[in-house]
């Protein structure tokens, strides 16, 4: 009787990291094993601050094809306006990525008008089957995170 508890145990046990990893694995991205499989693209120097043209969105892409990264961080600090051909061009490129490589995109340290302009291109896209678990990833640096919450 003892056995069969200590063996339950042990099952439920592995189970448990099994899960967890799995779990783990989909929200914690950027862990630190994974961080040399991380491409960070400066939105600026591979752009410029205003982002106006579906070209500009690929060209960016065009930067993680060229990179085997299991990671993309593109980094939005200091873009003053992004156009809502971009954003359209820009999810559409993020979508194929994903499907296509599997990749993880991330945006980070992006101003408020740019988080609504991609977060209504996501909405309007793909109407019949919307899933609302594909929105961006947004994150923030330490110096822009105290902005972001001081403006809600």
């Amino acid at each position: 009787m003892i056995l069969q508890y200590i063996h339950t145990q042990i099952c439920s046990y592995k189970l448990f990291l099994y899960i967890s990893e799995k779990f783990l694995n989909k929200l914690l991205p950027l862990r630190p094993e994974n961080m040399k499989k991380t491409l960070h693209i400066d939105v600026i120097k591979k752009a410029s601050e205003t982002l106006n043209s579906r070209e500009a969105a690929t060209m960016l892409f065009e930067c993680v094809m060229e990179n085997n990264a299991k990671n993309v961080v593109f980094d939005f600090s200091n873009v003053e306006f992004m156009s809502r051909s971009f954003a359209d061009q820009f999810h559409k490129e993020r979508m194929k990525i994903k499907e296509q490589n599997g990749l993880i995109i991330h945006i980070t340290d992006a101003s408020e008008s740019i988080r609504k302009m991609l977060i209504t291109v996501e909405s309007t896209q793909y109407k019949k089957n919307r899933l609302y678990s594909e929105l961006p990833v947004f994150s923030f640096s330490e110096k822009n995170l105290e902005n972001y919450l001081l403006a809600l």
